[in-house]
């Protein structure tokens, strides 16, 4: 198996990292329409937070 060079390894891992947020985004839509009104607006709010925080 042949060695990846270090740009080789970082382009990977920021692909994967894309990928990894997309499915993130993709579960929290899935949760979000399954949930109640009350739980939309808690989890709106902490949305919110983590945006604010980040």
């Amino acid at each position: 198996m042949p060695t990846k060079t270090k740009a080789e390894l970082e382009t990977e891992n920021y692909m994967l990292f894309g990928q990894l947020e997309s499915i993130h985004e993709q579960i929290s839509e899935i949760l979000y329409a399954t949930c109640d009104d009350k739980t939309k607006l808690t989890r709106k709010k902490m949305t919110m937070m983590r945006t604010t925080i980040n």
